[in-house]
Formats: C-alpha cells, sequence, structure tokens
C-alpha cells in the first residue's frame, strides 16, 4: 500500500474515532485546508487537451469522471456550459479549451474548492470561464456546507455558510444553455426541481451524477422522475449511475 493510500485510511480510522457534531466538523475543516494547501502543478491530458492543475497532498483530478462525461457529449463551438459542482474545474477547463467562442459557467459553494478551482482556471488561460460561489436549490437560501473535499455536502450538518440559488432565478436572464454536468452530491434533486423552467425552455443536454444515497435511497430515481415529468424523453442511466438525458429531436 503506498503512502498516500496509508494516509487516507489512517483518516478514516480517526474519523470514526471522533462523533459527529461540531467539534468533527472543525477538525474536517482544518484538515482539509491544511490538506488543500498547493505543492506544485501537475498535467493531465484528456482527449489530446493538456491541463494544468494545482497539486495538492490529497489531489484528485477526476479525469475518468470527466472522460465518462465526455462519452455522452461533444463540446461545439459557441456552445453555453453549466458545470453544477465544478470543483477543481477539470470538466469547465476541458469545455473551455474546446469551445473558445462560447462559454461555461462554474458553479461551486464550497470556498477551498473554489480557491483551487481559481487557480487552475488562471494556469490554464481560460477567459471564457465565469465562476459563481454558490450552490444550487429549490430556493434562494443561505445554508451550511460541511466541507470536505469532493465530499462536501449540505446533508451533514456544517459549520460553512453558503448561498444556494434557484436556478430559475440566477439563469432566466441567459439567451441560451446547451449542456449541464451536474455533481453536487444529492443536492441534484432539489436543484432540478429549482430550474424546471429553464430546463424546458432551453432544453440542454443533462449529464447528472446520480449515484448519491440520500435518506436511504439513491438519488437516480427521482433525478429521472423529475426528467421524465420536465419533458425529457431520451434518459439514459450508465453504469457509473450518471443519468444522460436530452430532449426528442
Amino acid at each position: 500500500m503506498c503512502n498516500r493510500q496509508l494516509f487516507f485510511k489512517l483518516c478514516q480510522n480517526l474519523s470514526k474515532i471522533v462523533p459527529e457534531g461540531k467539534y468533527k466538523e472543525i477538525l474536517r475543516l482544518i484538515f482539509y485546508k491544511i490538506l488543500s494547501i498547493p505543492i506544485g502543478i501537475t498535467t493531465i491530458e484528456i482527449k489530446n487537451t493538456k491541463i494544468k492543475l494545482i497539486k495538492t497532498i490529497t489531489m484528485i483530478d477526476n479525469k475518468n469522471e470527466v472522460e465518462d462525461y465526455l462519452k455522452f457529449c461533444n463540446i461545439k463551438e459557441g456552445d453555453v456550459v453549466l458545470d453544477c459542482g465544478a470543483f477543481y474545474g477539470v470538466f469547465a477547463i476541458f469545455c473551455a479549451k474546446n469551445n473558445k467562442t462560447g462559454k461555461v459557467i462554474c458553479i461551486e459553494p464550497d470556498p477551498t474548492a473554489m480557491k483551487l478551482l481559481k487557480k487552475n482556471i488562471d494556469i490554464n488561460k481560460c477567459n471564457n470561464i465565469e465562476i459563481l460561489n454558490m450552490g444550487l436549490g429549490k430556493t434562494n437560501q443561505e445554508m451550511m456546507l460541511s466541507a470536505g473535499g469532493a465530499g462536501s455536502t449540505i446533508y451533514r450538518k456544517g459549520i460553512t455558510k453558503v448561498q444556494i440559488m434557484k436556478g430559475d432565478y440566477l439563469f432566466q436572464h441567459m439567451e441560451k444553455i446547451d449542456i449541464i454536468k451536474m455533481n453536487i452530491e444529492g443536492a441534484e434533486i432539489d436543484a432540478l426541481n429549482g430550474m424546471k423552467d429553464i430546463l424546458k425552455k432551453f432544453k440542454p443536454l443533462l449529464l447528472i451524477m446520480a449515484d448519491h444515497e440520500i435518506n436511504g435511497r439513491i438519488t437516480y430515481f427521482e433525478v429521472m422522475d423529475i426528467l421524465k415529468d420536465i419533458g425529457y424523453e431520451n434518459i439514459t442511466l450508465t453504469d457509473k449511475k450518471m443519468v444522460v438525458a436530452s430532449w426528442k429531436k
């Protein structure tokens, strides 16, 4: 077992000892911030596109996940892409580099991930990416986020206050949306319920990671029901529990 795996195993074992609550959230946030300190720059390649990334001790480059998204979508010049749960920005940067006349909007509520997201966008010199430091939900409100990297969630009592916005309100003035990628740790149900109007209006291709468990139920069941209710007819559940949906042409 490599040092990285041993480190994660140690963290998991320590986490089991400390009971859930405020003090565990404080420790989780402290560790997360320390482990997110930049220690260099690395480069990955996805479909002949080189992407520079700020390297951290616990860096997850999301390359495999992004490659899964790209099996079901072709980025075209002029596309408007929403990256909901942008994290470190790998999908957003790929889209921006392959769509220089279009626009990518990153939605990311986690303040620590947001800092790395901005740095990654800067070192890749992507001028067609807009960043929104907020999450998506069914209403406009402030919520408490349990921050912890890729697993940051509003479904565990957190201590980080974040702004949640309804997509129908946030994107009401946009002229078009072509693709929406979403991986927001179970919040996709509330997010979709809060953006039904723009989904009906723009009919974007949807790439939604729906493998999260909320209240004992995996989210893809309800995600697919919501999309059918909106009017999406081409709905596929992949082996990775990603829901791919497009409007029938």
